[in-house]
């Protein structure tokens, strides 16, 4: 038995692991096993100073300050009347907790960002990548303004992929937890308002999307 750690550029990383224990240091399976994948990304943007937020993808480390602002329409509003999961407040609310851990206000749930993480979820699930940018080629940043999300000036976007945990929920954010960037992007102070998406593949796979603004 021994421990493996495993870390790709650009905030990807696989983590081996076995169904009885997930912690940062995970404990190998026997020869006969076959461990899954837990997969983790980010990705912020902001119009305000790179110094004053979190800004965790590489790529967004140049990216040009911006501002966008907009309005929903009536259609737009309509898409929005969806309510979280059972699986999706779980996830929430132990972000919620790792929050509240660290002396920081709590995340409000935003129904117009549940749509744009379960969308993306069931996006990446239905057509099987995992990647901020959408088959599309649209970031968290053009489905914001493709839904005219109501005023935003910052948002960010965690995602991650688990197959094979017992408990994939607490997998998931147990993973964030332990990525120092993860952790830094949803223990925020810029962070107002949030939201998780949930998709499941019939073959057990889990795909999460979490986006936060403010």
């Amino acid at each position: 038995m021994k421990s493996l750690k495993i870390f790709l550029a650009r905030d990807l990383f696989f983590c081996l692991f076995c169904t009885v224990c997930f912690a940062l240091n995970v404990t190998a399976q026997s020869s006969q096993a076959q461990p899954q994948p837990i997969l983790f990304d980010s990705w912020t943007k902001s119009d305000v100073q790179p110094s004053q937020t979190q800004v965790l993808a590489s790529k967004a480390a140049n990216s040009k300050i911006v501002i966008t602002i907009g309005k929903p329409d009536a259609k737009a509003s309509a898409k929005f009347n969806i309510e979280p999961t059972e699986q999706e407040k779980l996830a929430f609310d132990l972000i919620n907790e790792q929050r509240r851990l660290n002396k920081l206000s709590p995340l409000v749930i935003n129904v117009q960002m549940l749509y744009l993480a379960r969308l993306h979820s069931e996006n990446m699930a239905n057509q099987n990548f995992f990647s901020h940018t959408g088959k599309d080629g649209l970031t968290i940043e053009g489905r914001a303004n493709k839904i005219n999300l109501d005023d935003w000036h910052a948002i960010g976007e965690n995602i991650a992929f688990v197959q094979g945990a017992k408990s994939p929920i607490e997998s998931a954010v147990e993973g964030w937890k332990n990525s120092p960037k993860h952790r830094t992007n949803f223990l925020s102070k810029e962070w107002k308002s949030a939201a998780i998406g949930i998709a499941k593949t019939a073959d057990g796979k889990f795909y999460f999307t979490q986006v936060f603004r403010n």
